[in-house]
């Protein structure tokens, strides 16, 4: 499956038992490789005001290609606590 980063910002990741978790509001590349290495996920609020951002390594994403969507295993609150990951 490919697709544009413009395509996936803004939609919904989920849980692995099909709830929504939250929302891709960031990809984030390795420039040097040009690999993802991981999303921004953003998570509550109403029109972004009060919302949560998680940042997650690519490693606790899941690309669900029949359905077409991103899973996550756990919570973004949970896996974002063990992210090495920092962004500009």
């Amino acid at each position: 499956m490919i697709a544009s980063c413009a395509r996936l910002v803004g939609e919904p990741v989920f849980d692995r038992k099909g709830g929504e978790a939250g929302r891709i509001d960031r990809l984030l590349v390795d420039v040097a490789s040009g690999r993802v290495t991981g999303l921004v996920i953003a998570v509550g609020g109403v029109f972004g005001l009060g919302e949560r951002q998680y940042t997650l390594p690519w490693s606790a994403v899941r690309v669900d290609a029949r359905r077409r969507r991103i899973v996550i295993e756990r919570k973004p609150q949970e896996t974002a606590a063990e992210s090495p990951l920092s962004t500009l």
